[in-house]
């Protein structure tokens, strides 16, 4: 709700698409208005078996704007970054700063909350059906969500604020790192933690000598802050046996889980044309939701957009190599797009990310070739004269 005040700029900028560049993102504000229309056509559907498995919903109109919602906001988020690209470097730093407290006071509060286990985590626990896959409600015993409501998106984003730290500067970086690092460990998240590796690799790979020397030392310093407390009771308990999974995931139940439902239900999925509404249908699979909320109608633009903003993010080249920020933005996709493996993070609090991050990227590029062509006119000027 509280995204949706960037739902002006659409209203302002709609009629200038081509020359802005933001089809990617009218491409999937569009598919997801589709999926909302046929939700609102079929808002009396019953529910209905897919094989052994119920995941049709009954749908009403309430339903189907709550879903609404939860598919639209971050792409007027994301659509509201890239046409204001003249105040990304007000944005990337502001995100920086927000980030940095964030990653400090949700991972202080994380560690907490595996430390004492409170009673009101205890009772949303409990109460929303996480006890299965959020652990057990006693001390040493839960999955770190910390201040979020579970432990998939508190992840997703404390990935995203240690790879943002890497840019930061100041007294607050080295303690906000340590804390953060640790909760993350202690969500037992592993696509978080393989995204953070491959955000890591991608953002290596494309920096200057320098700025990887900079990593590299603040790399060092944070795992001899890590591995001894990783190592002793009761962090350890909870930590290792969950990173010795990582070697072995075809033998996980979760996993396993995750292959059967997309086994039973793939050729039901690719074979919905208009799809049947988004809020329709809900698993832990991307491609499933997709296609059982949009249909092969709603896909094509949605993941048209998806993958023709991405691209342009990764092979785009910024002339400033001094701009830190850009390569963090492309490691944190990298890992955006790495969790739609996972689970359908192409919304809600985990898609803010997603789109949030390709608008600033995207933002960022656009700034730079603006600003270095009026350089040039400048210099070009300046000689005429």
């Amino acid at each position: 709700m509280a995204i949706l005040v960037c739902a002006h700029s659409l209203h302002f900028n709609l009629s200038k698409t081509r020359e802005q560049g933001t089809m990617p993102f009218v491409l999937a504000i569009a598919a997801v208005i589709y999926g909302y229309v046929i939700a609102m056509i079929h808002s009396q559907i019953p529910i209905v078996s897919v094989g052994s498995i119920e995941a049709i919903i009954p749908l009403s109109p309430i339903r189907a704007t709550v879903a609404l919602l939860e598919w639209i906001s971050p792409l007027l988020f994301g659509y509201h970054l890239l046409v204001n690209w003249e105040r990304y470097p007000a944005y990337s730093q502001n995100v920086k700063r927000v980030f940095l407290w964030g990653v400090l006071i949700m991972g202080i509060y994380g560690i907490y909350q595996f430390l004492v286990a409170p009673e009101w985590d205890r009772l949303w626990m409990t109460g929303s059906g996480m006890v299965s896959s959020a652990g057990s409600p006693v001390p040493f015993g839960m999955r770190v969500w910390s201040t979020m409501n579970s432990q998939g998106p508190f992840g997703d984003y404390m990935v995203t604020g240690l790879l943002l730290l890497l840019g930061c500067q100041g007294s607050l970086v080295a303690p906000a790192a340590g804390v953060g690092a640790l909760s993350l460990l202690l969500s037992l998240v592993r696509a978080a933690w393989i995204g953070w590796f491959l955000g890591m690799i991608s953002l290596v790979l494309s920096l200057t000598p320098k700025q990887k020397f900079r990593i590299a030392l603040t790399l060092i310093i944070l795992t001899a802050i890590i591995i001894p407390l990783t190592t002793i009771e009761p962090f350890s308990q909870a930590i290792g046996p969950r990173l010795a999974t990582l070697s072995n995931l075809q033998d996980d139940g979760s996993s396993q889980v995750r292959q059967a439902t997309y086994a039973i239900l793939i050729n039901d999925a690719l074979g919905k044309v208009t799809g049947e509404g988004i809020g329709s249908f809900d698993t832990d699979s991307a491609i499933l939701v997709l296609f059982f909320n949009l249909g092969w109608i709603g896909v094509i633009p949605y993941m048209g957009g998806l993958i023709f903003a991405s691209l342009l993010v990764f092979t785009s080249k910024t002339k400033n190599n001094n701009d830190i920020f850009i390569p963090i933005t492309r490691g944190i996709l990298i890992k955006s797009l790495m969790f739609l493996l996972a689970s359908p993070t192409m919304r809600g609090a985990h898609g803010v990310i997603l789109w949030g991050f390709l608008g600033l990227g995207l933002a960022g590029q656009k700034y730079y070739q603006n600003y270095y062509q009026q350089q040039m006119l400048s210099l070009i000027s300046h000689k005429s004269k």
